[in-house]
């Protein structure tokens, strides 16, 4: 949701780092989101005014609402007054942060900006954050009481990274991946799997269009989209009876709308329903962060005794989507580039452990060094984006300067969705399970014959 508003937002750490900023805010700034990240917004204030700053962050840690205006540097050294928003994030009773938004003072209410926009957002991440949080702690209670060891904190890492990629899947930017996906293939296929996780008494109603119904879109992200609409609308059902309702309809000019509705209650203000309000604002935001990858809309209504109906409109399929050729995988070697020796090394020992001979570079500078060594030989690399010296991206833009150049992963933070540059590449984001990771090289890279 937030990637695609027009002031600059940023999660920050309860230290004061940042752990997250939108594009606006990294444009405003002059840098790379990705710079960011772990620094510390403190510098760009001018000396005046970060006092103050300081001042309202440290209201912010303590769970109260607060807001400055100070003197900012901008991009290109321009100074500018900002109005700074701080809004604590509080997960299972605990600081997991602060989310500050940055706007030109006097543009827009930061009050209207931090409820409309901040709270469905919120409420997204917490319920990501508590469903890991959930994970972490039976995994340790199993270890403490010797049930599983080190096979069940294993086992539940691997569900952390699936959450965590959850949420990534929702905060994609539009850009390439897009293919000509049915969605009365989509909503028929997932029917199964959704009936079966619906509590007892809980009606499912799968509605598919009558007609063709294809539009250009991520498959991946709109089977997620499916799930969470229909699990917010169970939450509100309260495990009780009713009925969720999966819907795809056309509308003019070919839009096709794809909406989950449910007969459970709506938030109208009365303190005994303010239950159901996280899982509605949550719906709302699953739904806009789609709207926003497929250049559609994204709308809602709620009625006291109709229940609640959430939707994206998503644009037709006018053309022919291009769909990349599968090529088939390659012999040769994996480089792997990350200048974090526990993630570069701990990938090094999968892939060899799988019978694939792996190469490791701690830096960009390193890792051209080796390519050129041995060009034919390498038949992949993954990619780290930020790094010392020489990042991803250069490394990335060197390597496809090559004759014959290799292909390569991303294995990054950050989705580079809405970097041109980057527009053409494969991206596995990070935290990954290692089946994740296997399944993408064993497209693209054969084993070694030796150890295969």
């Amino acid at each position: 949701v937030l990637s695609g508003v027009n002031v600059g937002v940023a999660f920050l750490e309860p230290k004061g780092t940042v752990a997250w900023c939108n594009p606006a805010l990294a444009t405003a700034l002059g840098v790379r989101p990705e710079e960011l990240q772990e620094a510390s917004l403190l510098p760009f204030v001018v000396p005046a005014s970060r006092r103050e700053v300081k001042r309202a962050f440290v209201r912010a840690i303590r769970g109260e609402s607060a807001s400055v205006v100070a003197s900012c540097r901008c991009k290109g050294d321009v100074i500018s007054s900002v109005e700074l928003v701080f809004r604590s994030i509080f997960v299972a009773g605990s600081l997991a942060g602060v989310v500050v938004v940055a706007q030109r003072a006097g543009l827009l209410p930061g009050q209207t900006l931090s409820e409309e926009v901040l709270t469905p957002m919120h409420e997204l991440v917490a319920h990501a954050l508590h469903r890991m949080a959930n994970v972490v702690q039976a995994s340790l209670a199993k270890g403490s009481a010797g049930k599983g060891g080190a096979t069940g904190l294993r086992d539940g890492m691997a569900q952390v990274a699936q959450e965590v990629q959850r949420l990534g899947v929702f905060f994609r930017l539009h850009g390439p991946g897009l293919v000509a996906v049915d969605l009365n293939q989509l909503v028929t296929g997932l029917e199964p799997e959704i009936r079966s996780l619906l509590p007892t008494g809980v009606r499912l109603v799968v509605r598919p269009w009558a007609g063709p119904a294809v539009v250009r879109g991520d498959g991946e992200q709109l089977a997620l989209l499916v799930h969470g609409l229909v699990e917010a609308s169970v939450e509100c059902l309260h495990g009780g009876a009713g009925t969720v309702e999966v819907a795809v309809e056309q509308l003019a000019g070919g839009v096709c709308r794809l909406a989950v509705s449910d007969t459970g209650e709506v938030f109208s203000g009365q303190e005994e329903l303010r239950s159901v309000l996280p899982a509605r604002l949550r719906a709302r935001a699953l739904a806009s962060c789609v709207a926003r990858r497929h250049l559609g809309e994204a709308g809602f209504r709620e009625r006291a005794g109709f229940g609640f109906r959430v939707w994206v409109d998503l644009p037709p399929v006018l053309s022919a989507v291009p769909v990349g050729e599968v090529e088939k995988p390659r012999p040769g070697k994996v480089l792997i580039v990350d200048d974090e020796a526990a993630i570069r090394e701990g990938l090094a020992f999968l892939l060899r452990s799988e019978g694939y001979e792996a190469l490791e570079a701690s830096n960009g500078r390193e890792a051209l060094a080796l390519y050129d060594a041995d060009p034919q030989g390498i038949a992949l690399v993954v990619l780290d984006l930020v790094m010392p010296e020489m990042d991803g991206r250069e490394v990335y833009a060197e390597l496809m300067r090559r004759k014959n150049p290799p292909r390569v992963l991303l294995a990054t933070g950050y989705h580079p969705g809405n970097d041109p540059s980057l527009a053409s590449a494969l991206v596995l984001v990070k935290p990954f399970s290692a089946d994740a990771f296997l399944e993408v090289v064993r497209r693209l890279v054969s084993p070694s014959s030796s150890q295969a």
